[in-house]
């Protein structure tokens, strides 16, 4: 008998979730099964963990979710309603951090209340968060005592933490301050999910594993790719600038996290290639348009939305469904 095994891994975002959320309205919609029927282990940061922190704990669908993140789309920015717009309203004066975190914190709470926990979530979760005192990024586990018994608003708000966008968050009982898990190479955790297979024993003779990786958009397919002309002193100061932007890019973290992404989406497909029993799919938005590729553009929360439900398509319903 071979057992199976499927999990999720859910790249940071921001404002950008209903790419990610919608995809996962589709699977539900399309296996009439809540995604915490068809996942064991889910492993997310940032924006993935204000997902599956909901949708983990059952008692709502993707469908509902997007509802309260989206709000009415006949109704007009200036009056919409959505949980996005309240997250990523800048203040009417410049301010750092730039967004407000309570509003997620709020709505979690009167939703799910106030004492829910990590481990009360209905399958597996790894969520990302860093250190900033250790400089390491710590993954919290939902079935390991200490992280288990952590109220799941304050696991989720550990990994949105951006230090630009929404502030560490300081824990005085460990002496950590908490910063985004979307920090360095784990804005798509896939080297974690394999590694929590691996352990589990999940791609062992007699099992049978499927990894579905989702991604939060890039307007460059992860990669700026530059032509070559011959280096030219009058143009070294042009050039500088664009260099600057594209390795301190706020917005994308810098060039070694988006490359992190795609090294990682190429090796675990030759992973996968080299074990029978191991299948990976990734699905992303690469030629998202740069106008588009904004963290707090909520405005935009529709577009993110329609061209999820268009990349769900593509998704591999069958390996989901275990065959």
């Amino acid at each position: 008998m071979v057992n199976k095994h499927t999990i999720l891994v859910i790249e940071g975002a921001g404002a950008k979730m209903p790419l990610e959320s919608a995809q996962i309205e589709y699977i539900e919609t399309a296996l009439n099964r809540p995604i915490t029927d068809i996942v064991d282990l889910a492993v997310t940061t940032s924006a993935g963990s204000v997902i599956m922190g909901a949708l983990g704990l059952g008692g709502i669908s993707a469908r509902e979710l997007n509802e309260i993140l989206l709000g009415d789309r006949f109704v007009s920015d200036k009056k919409a309603d959505s949980l996005l717009k309240r997250i990523f309203k800048g203040h009417l004066y410049p301010k750092i951090p730039k967004y407000s975190r309570p509003e997620y914190i709020n709505y979690f709470n009167n939703k799910f209340g106030e004492k829910v926990l990590m481990k009360d979530a209905l399958i597996k979760l790894i969520m990302t968060s860093v250190d900033e005192c250790e400089n390491r990024t710590h993954f919290f586990k939902n079935w390991e005592e200490k992280d288990g018994n952590m109220p799941m608003v304050e696991a989720c708000s550990k990994s949105f933490a951006a230090p630009y966008y929404f502030g560490g968050m300081v824990d005085k009982d460990v002496e950590a301050i908490w910063v985004d898990g979307g920090v360095g190479v784990f804005n798509l955790p896939l080297i974690q999910a394999y590694a929590q297979a691996r352990k589990n024993g999940w791609l062992d003779t007699w099992h049978k594993t499927h990894i579905l990786a989702i991604g939060g958009g890039s307007s460059d397919g992860c990669v700026n790719y530059h032509s070559y002309t011959k280096p030219s002193i009058f143009d070294s100061i042009s050039k500088l600038k664009t260099n600057l932007g594209y390795y301190f890019n706020l917005e994308k973290g810098g060039a070694a996290r988006s490359m992190s992404t795609q090294s990682q989406v190429d090796w675990m497909t030759y992973v996968a290639s080299t074990y029978e029993n191991l299948t990976f799919q990734f699905t992303n938005w690469n030629d998202m348009p740069k106008e588009l590729d904004k963290m707090g553009n909520w405005k935009a929360r529709w577009d993110y939305y329609d061209k999820g439900m268009e990349l769900a398509k593509k998704i591999d319903l069958n390996a989901l469904r275990g065959l």
